[in-house]
């Protein structure tokens, strides 16, 4: 929804902020896909099924990430490739 006010300053401000918006969120998709590649990148590097026992996960918090199955955990001790974090809430 795009609001418009009567002065021609405002109504450049809100126009730009619009353009701004759709910019972070084309980038977003942009970043979302460039993550599921890395998905299957990695899910083929550590021998996994991709969306099943590794997933690729985001919050706000956290942003993008890889999640693996506790069966499958043992496949990323040693490997140097990947860096292990554990988050709990």
């Amino acid at each position: 929804m795009i609001f418009f006010y009567f002065t021609k300053s405002t109504l450049i401000y809100n126009w730009d902020l619009i353009c701004f918006q759709l910019d972070i969120h084309e980038r977003r998709i942009e970043l979302k896909e460039e993550m599921e590649k890395s998905l299957y990148s990695a899910s083929r590097q550590l021998g996994l099924e991709a969306n099943k026992s590794v997933k690729l996960e985001q919050t706000a918090q956290w942003g993008f990430f890889f999640r693996i199955t506790l069966k499958e955990e043992k496949v990323l001790r040693g490997n140097k490739d990947f860096q292990v974090s554990n988050l709990s809430n």
